[in-house]
């Protein structure tokens, strides 16, 4: 998955398009790690964050971490 441009090797095409379509939040799904972070314009902040899939980690539509049921 392709990165905004936050993230060390993102593209600002991403970060055009999600201001453009008035996306609020990106999750990025990241192999290794987990980030939070966000891009900013004039008008609009988007909220990212990249989710460690190899992590196993999992964020519900708040940002918030979901842990497993025990």
């Amino acid at each position: 998955m392709k990165a905004p441009s936050c993230h060390e090797f993102g593209f600002k095409e991403i970060d055009k398009l999600a201001f453009e379509m008035g996306v609020e939040r990106i999750v990025h799904g990241h192999h290794h790690i987990n980030y939070q972070d966000q891009i900013n314009n004039k008008n609009q902040t988007i909220i990212v964050d990249g989710v460690g899939v190899a992590l196993a980690k999992c964020i519900n539509i708040q940002g918030e971490v979901v842990e497993k049921e025990q």
